[in-house]
């Protein structure tokens, strides 16, 4: 979809706040997750986020909700939450909704060279927090 976000982050709290009012889950994904996650002094781009959503429609109808524009060129990309990963693996713990790491730094892998950086990044940045204690 098209976007015209100064601050990536703001932008996908704003948009997703439409989906969580409209019951559907949502967690962002690769270098934007990674921004909040191990931020990195490089650009975040391909922005991805994965939604309840599980055919094309779904997800075009979620971003017209969200008012968004469908634009094969456009900065965003959605897409329907993996198999293996499910609405309640969401790390709700930022200001927003994150893929669990482990997920983000797959993604980042796939998508390009340039975000190969921000992948090794976080993964150290990751590694290097100690466990939560229960």
């Amino acid at each position: 979809v098209a976007i015209v976000w100064r601050s990536p982050v703001e932008g996908i709290a704003e948009v997703g706040n439409h989906w969580t009012t409209a019951g559907m889950p949502w967690a962002a994904t690769g270098a934007l997750a990674a921004s909040v996650l191990a931020p990195l002094a490089t650009a975040v781009a391909p922005l991805e986020a994965y939604l309840a959503a599980s055919t094309p429609a779904a997800l075009t109808a979620a971003a017209a909700e969200a008012g968004l524009p469908l634009d094969p060129g456009g900065r965003l990309v959605l897409r329907p939450f993996p198999k293996l990963t499910r609405p309640e693996h969401v790390d709700h713990s930022h200001e927003i909704p994150l893929m669990p790491w482990p997920r983000v730094y797959a993604d980042l892998q796939h998508s390009g060279v340039r975000n190969e950086e921000a992948a090794e990044h976080l993964k150290e940045q990751m590694m290097m927090r100690p466990e939560p204690t229960a």
